[in-house]
C-alpha cells in the first residue's frame, strides 16, 4: 500500500514528490540488478562445485557463458559483474587443474575487466595478487611470487598466514614459525578459519623433522567460501544481508566486504562493515554499514557526520 502512494504522489509536481519518484525508481533499478546476479551466482556456484570432479566441463561452459555475457543485452547493467565472476571462476578452476599459467591469464582478464568498468591504472586486488603469487609458487618462480605478496599488502584478512606459507615454501623454517606465532598471539583473528591451521602449523613446524608446505594457500573467490569458524553462524548472517542490499550489489568498485570493527571495537553490539574496493595498494571505501548483532538491523554510517541513518533514511537523502 505504500508503495502505490508514493506512485500516486508522484504524479504532483513539487520537487519533494519528484525526488520520492527518482528514489523509488533507484531502488527498483537496483533490486532488478540485485536479483540478476542472485541468478547469476547460483549458476557461478554449481560450477565451483564441479571443479574438483569436471574441470574441463567447467572451462568449456564458462567460456560458453563469457561469450553469452559478451554479446546479450545488458538492461540492469551488471556484465562487468559476470564477467568478474567468471574469470575468478576459471581462474581457480585451472589452477586446482595444474594449468597455472592458464590461471595466471584469466587473473589478468579479470583486471582488464575490472580496469575497462571502472576505468583509472591497471592494479590488482590483494585477493588477486594472492592467486598471482600462488601460481607462480607452483612455477617455481619464487621471485616473482614474492613481488606479488609484497603487492597484496597487509590489509587483507589472509595475507599474513599466506606470507607464513611462503616462508616454508622457501625453505625459511624459523621465519615460517615466527609468522605462524604472532598469527596465534593476535587474538583479533582468532575467528578466521585460517587461525586454526596456524594453530597446526606451529606443531608441525615444532617437530625435529617438519614436512613444509610446497604451495601456498589459494582462498577461494567463491561467494559462498567460509571464512570464519568463531562466531561463524553470526558472521555468515551479516555478510549475507550486506551482499543482499542492491546498493551493494549494483555497485561496480564493491568487490569487497570485510569486518571494519566487531562489537568489542565500537562499544556497542554493533559490527563495523566497510564495503568497497582493493586496489592492491589501499582500500577505498564505498559505504559504510553497522549491523546489530541481537536485531541484525542495518544502519548506514555517514563517516562525513559520524551519524547512524536507517535504511531508508539514508535512500531518501541519496
Amino acid at each position: 500500500m505504500t508503495f502505490l502512494l508514493a506512485l500516486t504522489s508522484c504524479k504532483n509536481s513539487t520537487q519533494k514528490d519528484e525526488a520520492i519518484c527518482l528514489s523509488c525508481d533507484a531502488e527498483e533499478e537496483m533490486q532488478r540488478a540485485s536479483d540478476e546476479l542472485d541468478k547469476f551466482d547460483k549458476i557461478i556456484i554449481r560450477y565451483y562445485n564441479q571443479i574438483e570432479t569436471n574441470p574441463t566441463e567447467v572451462i568449456k561452459q564458462t567460456e560458453i557463458l563469457v561469450k553469452k555475457v559478451k554479446t546479450e543485452s545488458d538492461p540492469n547493467n551488471v556484465k562487468w559483474n559476470k564477467f568478474g565472476s567468471l574469470f575468478e571462476l576459471r581462474a581457480e578452476t585451472y589452477y586446482k587443474s595444474g594449468e597455472y599459467q592458464n590461471s595466471i591469464n584469466e587473473i589478468y582478464n579479470d583486471e582488464k575487466n575490472n580496469q575497462e568498468s571502472l576505468g583509472g591504472k591497471f592494479s590488482f586486488s590483494s585477493q588477486d595478487c594472492i592467486h598471482l603469487a600462488c601460481n607462480y609458487v607452483k612455477l617455481k618462480d619464487y621471485k616473482k611470487a614474492k613481488l606479488y605478496l609484497d603487492s597484496a599488502g597487509l590489509g587483507w584478512y589472509i595475507c599474513d598466514y599466506v606470507n607464513a606459507n611462503y616462508y616454508e615454501v622457501i625453505g625459511q623454517k624459523n621465519k615460517a614459525l615466527q609468522a605462524y606465532i604472532e598469527i596465534k598471539n593476535d587474538k583479533s583473528i582468532d575467528h578466521y578459519d585460517y587461525y586454526q591451521e596456524a594453530l597446526k602449523r606451529i606443531v608441525e613446524l615444532s617437530n625435529p623433522n617438519p614436512i613444509l608446505l610446497d604451495e601456498l594457500f589459494y582462498p577461494s573467490a567463491r561467494s559462498d567460501n567460509p571464512i570464519c569458524k568463531t562466531d561463524n553462524d553470526r558472521r555468515t548472517k551479516i555478510f549475507d544481508l550486506i551482499n543482499e542490499l542492491p546498493e551493494v550489489k549494483s555497485c561496480k568498485s564493491c568487490d569487497v566486504v570485510s569486518i571494519y570493527k566487531e562489537p568489542k571495537e565500537t562499544n556497542s553490539s554493533n559490527y563495523w562493515i566497510k564495503v568497497g574496493h582493493d586496489n592492491g595498494s589501499n582500500f577505498v571505501s564505498q559505504f559504510n554499514f553497522f549491523v546489530d548483532t541481537l536485531t541484525f538491523e542495518i544502519k548506514y554510517l555517514d563517516t562525513k557526520t559520524d551519524k547512524e541513518l536507517t535504511l531508508n533514511e539514508w535512500r531518501k537523502q541519496k
